[in-house]
């Protein structure tokens, strides 16, 4: 009986350490390294759009990106919409199990993924109508 008890409070605690081994795994650690280096190109194509209007405008880098940040359509709605709702799914998560931290690595990558894809949309919506060109064609060509 007392080795059952010992089984059952070892279990109780270890249990709701597993959040942080979640943190703490390779494939969290992986997963957020990649969308560091999402974000870093995201920024980069921001830039771009940035550049292109402060050539094309004649405008300052402040007013280019405000413009660029400002940019609404249909499309950038529905983006927007469904980052909040990844958003929602992931916020609340404290991962117990390995399939529970795998659910909310799956999650991250989707919002992720669909932030860079809102990301590309606009610039190529600054520079692509200009020229017909989409400079976020080659970019993250690896997913």
């Amino acid at each position: 009986m007392k080795k059952l008890f010992v089984v059952i409070a070892v279990s109780a605690l270890s249990i709701p350490c597993f959040a942080n081994d979640c943190f703490d795994s390779s494939e969290y650690k992986n997963s957020a390294s990649i969308a560091q280096a999402s974000i870093r190109e995201n920024g980069t194509q921001l830039g771009k759009a940035v550049a292109f209007l402060v050539k094309s405008k004649n405008i300052s880098d402040e007013q280019a990106l405000r413009e660029v940040m400002q940019i609404n359509s249909l499309e950038t709605i529905a983006y927007d919409k469904a980052l909040k709702e990844i958003g929602d799914k992931i916020r609340p998560m404290k991962p117990q199990s390995p399939e529970e931290c795998a659910d909310l690595i799956k999650l991250r990558r989707e919002y992720e993924s669909l932030g860079s894809d809102k990301i590309h949309f606009i610039v190529n919506k600054v520079i692509g109508q200009q020229d017909g060109t989409n400079p976020a064609a080659n970019t993250n060509a690896a997913r």
